[in-house]
């Protein structure tokens, strides 16, 4: 099968939603099918669009399930724009921050050089109203450690 095939994710959406109105059930079992295709197509736009329309339709009992699944995603490859971009997604439609600022530290301290978790760090603390001077404080530490890194 092809998983980026946007229009077959469009017209089995259509035919979720409709059959989904008899037996809601129905959205969790594909939530369960579209994890499996997103674990063999981590990087594909249309299965984090399937997904996210999923997981607005079901609404907050499915947050904490997709943040486990992007985490997933995340450690396998910290750099996946549409893994991020979801993650995002979720948190401010559902919250669930707690646990964010750990989630990136953890990241940077893997690879300081990863744009993404410090794109998705800057988002969590001006989120959470961290204050601005010990942003750039601790910002310069981390970077003080990497003295190569040119970005």
């Amino acid at each position: 099968h092809n998983a980026a095939h946007y229009t077959v994710w469009h017209v089995r959406r259509e035919c979720l939603w409709a059959l989904a109105s008899n037996d809601a059930s129905i959205l969790t079992d594909e939530l369960r099918y579209s994890a499996e295709v997103a674990r063999e197509n981590p990087k594909n736009y249309q299965i984090w669009y399937h997904r996210r329309a999923l997981v607005e339709k079901i609404g907050q009992a499915a947050a904490a399930d997709e943040l486990a699944l992007i985490s997933t995603a995340l450690r396998d490859d910290a750099k996946n724009y549409h893994a991020w971009s979801n993650r995002l997604w979720v948190l401010k439609t559902y919250g669930g921050w707690a646990g964010e600022l750990e989630f990136c530290t953890a990241l940077l301290d893997a690879d300081v050089y990863n744009n993404s978790a410090w794109n998705h760090l800057y988002q969590v603390k001006a989120q959470l109203g961290c204050d601005p001077v010990e942003e750039v404080r601790s910002t310069l530490e981390r970077l003080n450690h990497a003295r190569e890194n040119e970005s």
